[in-house]
């Protein structure tokens, strides 16, 4: 019997944790983690052994972990939705990062940071992110933190025009009404400009992703990093 499953490696196959030993691994969204698994790690930080996935042979390992939430985790306690004894292992060095909207003056360094990032991944030329377009964002208030700015910068890098330019015109509507802009007037559109609706937008790039990455399960998953989407969203738009 070769492993616990079909195509299993005889010897194992190395996980996160394995792949981490002598480092650090980032936990992120912790708070999502169900109780199950809250179980399966706290196993994992207390023994530090970990056993790979149809293998037997128990494995020490020495990892630093860093694990990040935007959820209230004692009040998740109180409701029996985390682990009280995984949050006090976790929690040992706390550190609380300001939301968005409280820290304003990173909001330009972020936009210009993601501009680049998204004009290089879409090989698209970057000349400029106007003025104007720079208060209107640093006016939202940005519920959705880094992510949703993020998710932003990404739909005005789809939406800029070969001149290179973000603008307010590149900007998704509720950002402009939350912010207090108006969209650019009919009179203002540039000649020929069409409006493309947004599902078939988010549709199109989907395609392009996944003939770029292709179709099987590790082109899913590249495609879904480079969309800025989980795999399990992915999969979801896909139906």
């Amino acid at each position: 019997m070769k492993g616990a499953f079909t195509g299993a490696d005889p010897n194992g196959r190395m996980g996160k944790f394995e792949l981490a030993n002598k480092g650090v691994i980032f936990l992120d969204e912790i708070g999502d983690m169900p109780l199950y698994l809250q179980v399966k790690l706290l196993r994992v930080l207390q023994e530090r052994k970990i056993i790979r996935i149809g293998f037997n042979q128990v494995i020490p390992i020495d990892v630093r972990i860093i694990a990040a939430t935007n959820k209230d985790l004692r009040e998740m306690i109180e409701k029996k939705q985390f682990r009280e004894d995984l949050y006090y292992r976790l929690n040992v060095i706390p550190l609380k990062i300001a939301p968005l909207r409280e820290r304003r003056e990173d909001i330009r360094d972020l936009v210009l940071y993601f501009a680049g990032r998204y004009a290089d991944r879409f090989g698209k030329k970057l000349s400029s992110v106007t003025e104007d377009a720079l208060e209107c964002m640093c006016r939202y208030p940005w519920y959705g933190n880094v992510r949703e700015l993020e998710n932003s910068v990404e739909f005005m890098v789809n939406m800029m025009e070969e001149d290179g330019i973000l603008d307010r015109r590149t900007l998704p509507d509720h950002l402009l009404k939350t912010s207090g802009g108006a969209p650019a007037r009919a009179e203002e559109a540039r000649p020929g400009e069409e409006i493309c609706r947004l599902k078939e937008l988010e549709e199109r790039e989907i395609e392009k992703a996944l003939r770029i990455f292709g179709d099987d399960t590790e082109g899913k998953k590249q495609a879904a990093k480079a969309l800025g989407i989980s795999l399990a969203t992915l999969y979801r738009k896909l139906g």
